[in-house]
């Protein structure tokens, strides 16, 4: 889930003109923000540039931009949320901190603590933070509210999906003319010792240079494995079942 927001001081937002180059003064119109707004998931990196520009040189506006879903989604390699130092304006107070800036003081608390078991655990548990780490307390009736099951698919399908890669890059190896070259010069009358095979190998400089690319591309697999690992363990970690994960091995 992908979303940006735009707040507005309309107060010093210009009736009439567009967007200046950035080098000068920025006059800024609504008419502007909203095609620059709608420009953002064409083109994210030169439409945040732009929206920050204006926020630095104007004041009018506040930007937030903020990136969450399934670990794994689109290029992403971990979550992140990149929000701005946000508006003081009291127009905009009620939207950013809710209903609890206008609630008695005795019901803060317990509208947040309601607000963030409904946000984050799907009405299923309490929300619960200690010592750095948050979870659900569970209601009886969902027992796995803290497994995200589906997330945890995703990572079990590509760890696998992982593996099958790692067989293929096996196969072409041996299947390259590298190593069919290297195999029919081995003697096939009788066997040979580690110590001779590998002076036959280092003898073949095109049969090394051929290896080093499956050992580049082993490490590449081993360490995409290793980090779906650890997002798959740290999704589990509260789950009932832990996942059973089969790393292959070097051949």
């Amino acid at each position: 889930e992908e979303a940006l927001t735009i707040f507005v001081d309309k107060r010093k937002l210009s009736k009439k003109g567009e967007v200046s180059d950035f080098s000068g003064n920025s006059t800024v119109t609504l008419e502007a923000l909203h095609q620059l707004a709608a420009s953002y998931f064409i083109d994210r990196e030169s439409t945040l540039r732009k929206l920050h520009h204006i926020q630095i040189a104007s004041t009018a506006i506040k930007v937030t931009e903020t990136r969450t879903g399934p670990l794994g989604c689109s290029n992403y390699d971990n979550l992140d949320s990149v929000s701005s130092v946000l508006v003081q304006s009291p127009e905009n107070k009620v939207q950013l901190q809710g209903l609890q800036v206008i609630l008695p003081d005795y019901l803060r608390e317990s509208f947040v603590q309601a607000a963030l078991s409904y946000i984050a655990c799907n009405g299923e548990g309490e929300f619960f933070c200690k010592d750095n780490d948050c979870w659900c307390n569970c209601d009886h009736k969902f027992p796995e509210c803290n497994c995200p099951y589906m997330d945890i698919q995703a990572m079990e399908e590509s760890l696998e999906r992982i593996t099958e890669t790692w067989e293929l890059l096996y196969k072409e190896f041996e299947e390259s003319d590298e190593f069919k070259a290297f195999y029919t010069r081995l003697p096939q009358s009788y066997f040979l010792n580690v110590s001779s095979i590998q002076h036959l190998w280092s003898l073949d400089s095109l049969f090394q240079w051929r290896y080093e690319q499956l050992e580049n591309s082993m490490q590449v697999l081993s360490r995409r494995a290793q980090r779906v690992i650890f997002k798959l363990f740290s999704l589990s970690k509260r789950c009932h079942r832990q996942p059973q994960v089969r790393i292959p091995r070097e051949r």
